[in-house]
């Protein structure tokens, strides 16, 4: 593959983070709460089957598979590839991440090392304060935590310095709105207040 492959496999990789943001506080939060809602029922995976969270990377992977096999037999553009490859990316880093280093799923060799990590203790903090958000639930909800209005915390491979384990109880006290830009302003040397 040439840079400009590169480039924009690198370029969807790194856009699929502030887009998982979104689509977390709006659809998974929202209107696809009852697909989501398990996740956060048993943040500890005790049953060894499959949930029903499970079905949104599948939402990315089918497509993806399919836009792979397309290219592979020359019905799309090669550089369809390189968004491909930039998606997988993201997805296996997330796979590692969410579902290893935060809720301990897999059991694989290391991850404690990982865990360790300054970076991965503020990512696992953020992420233990999205899991501990719960609003009142709306009228035929079972639970709290619906909230694209409330909660804290949507990202996946990028949390905020004021989630670092030393500030995180001063960022709850403030309680105000996230939104899509005070949780990647700081990335760009803004911080904006939650």
């Amino acid at each position: 593959l040439s840079p400009r492959h590169w480039a924009l496999m690198a370029f969807v990789a790194v856009c699929f983070e502030p887009a998982t943001w979104l689509i977390h506080k709006h659809v998974m939060h929202g209107g696809m709460w009852w697909v989501h809602e398990d996740h956060h029922a048993d943040t500890a995976y005790s049953r060894p089957e499959l949930y029903r969270n499970d079905f949104f990377p599948l939402v990315f992977a089918v497509p993806s598979s399919a836009a792979a096999c397309w290219v592979s037999v020359g019905f799309l553009p090669v550089p369809v590839a390189s968004v491909v490859l930039g998606a997988l990316a993201y997805g296996l880093a997330y796979l590692y991440v969410h579902e290893e280093i935060f809720h301990r799923r897999f059991g694989l060799p290391l991850s404690q090392l990982v865990r360790r990590q300054p970076y991965m203790k503020r990512l696992a903090t953020a992420h233990g304060v999205h899991h501990s958000h719960r609003e009142k639930a709306p009228e035929g909800q079972t639970s709290g935590a619906r909230a694209s209005e409330g909660g804290l915390a949507f990202g996946f491979l990028y949390a905020p310095p004021r989630f670092d384990p030393e500030l995180v109880i001063e960022t709850q006290k403030q309680g105000e709105r996230e939104t899509l830009w005070s949780y990647y302003g700081p990335l760009f040397g803004v911080y904006a207040a939650c």
